[in-house]
């Protein structure tokens, strides 16, 4: 069925309606807006009609979509979902497969090169009480169960998800109503390009979940370990000759890393990026948060407010 409505003056309104058997003919059904769909997809911003919009994509099935990109299998992203793998019940395991690893892309039409094309790994199992849906639609969260780098990696394409090659280094959380992926960034904090089902944000995302995540085999990744860095040394990771290393270091999460608890997960996330030689973890100052390094650190210079973790020699020898 195929409707065309022209706009005109006024408010705009159009309903189709069928007579159901077994009911009055002279009181037809109004069939719901959930049934319908726009054609062809135009974006909401913009004139995109010479964009080449490709909705599906092989190997991948949509399950939510705003904007140009429609929406087709929502079903795939919630509880029930194999896709998904939550839960031990029903079609949230197929045959029997008690991997948690599966994979989630989001598309965004209008986002920077960055952010357009984005590749959702998950590591360790999805908690139960997790709603997954809202989780990408709704307010990006790191609890229950879903920190960067230690419950799941994001990757800038399928290849390096398959090869745990290029994880991004950053992410944050929990911001009410700013859905996926927030601030998230390859090496570090990207704004504006979140997508939200209540608020506004990018207006043309797409969701996927991999075809083959029913039939992944892949263990669950346990936490990594931190024991191969040394005691916490006060002060920023400097190199041998007391500089400030300033040279491969990204930073992995924004916030005051000053507790214990706080400072184990930075040292995790840390252990669990590739490359790691050192951590670093900073609270009360303007650039507090959780940092990685990847060049040669050598120890703490001392400066308050600092902590720093250096690989140890039996390790980097």
């Amino acid at each position: 069925l195929e409707g065309r409505h022209k706009e005109g003056w006024g408010g705009d309104h159009f309903a189709v309606a069928w007579a159901i058997p077994e009911t009055d003919p002279n009181r037809p059904v109004i069939i719901g807006s959930q049934y319908f769909a726009k054609y062809p997809p135009v974006a909401s911003e913009g004139n995109n009609h010479d964009k080449n919009i490709e909705i599906d994509i092989d190997g991948w099935t949509q399950v939510y979509a705003k904007g140009a990109l429609l929406a087709i299998w929502d079903k795939l992203l919630r509880p029930e979902s194999a896709y998904t793998k939550q839960g031990t019940h029903g079609l949230r395991r197929l045959q029997d497969n008690s991997s948690p690893v599966f994979y989630v892309r989001r598309r965004c039409l209008q986002c920077a090169d960055t952010h357009q094309d984005i590749i959702y790994k998950r590591l360790t199992t999805l908690p139960d009480d997790i709603d997954f849906h809202h989780l990408f639609t709704d307010t990006w969260s790191d609890h229950p169960g879903n920190v960067n780098l230690l419950d799941f990696t994001l990757h800038s394409s399928m290849d390096d998800a398959l090869q745990d090659k290029n994880p991004w280094s950053y992410c944050n959380y929990n911001n009410n109503e700013i859905g996926f992926p927030r601030e998230c960034g390859p090496y570090g904090w990207v704004g504006s390009q979140w997508n939200s089902v209540k608020n506004l944000g990018q207006p043309d995302v797409g969701f996927y979940v991999w075809d083959g995540n029913p039939f992944i085999t892949d263990d669950a990744r346990d936490y990594p370990s931190t024991d191969d860095f040394g005691q916490n040394q006060t002060g920023l990771c400097v190199t041998a000759d007391g500089v400030d290393q300033n040279s491969g270091v990204y930073k992995v999460e924004s916030g005051d890393f000053e507790t214990p608890a706080l400072q184990t997960r930075c040292l995790q996330m840390c252990a669990a990026y590739p490359g790691h030689t050192g951590c670093e973890a900073i609270w009360n100052d303007d650039n507090r948060g959780c940092y990685v390094h990847t060049q040669k650190v050598d120890r703490g210079n001392g400066v308050a407010n600092h902590a720093c973790w250096v690989i140890t020699e039996s390790t980097t020898g």
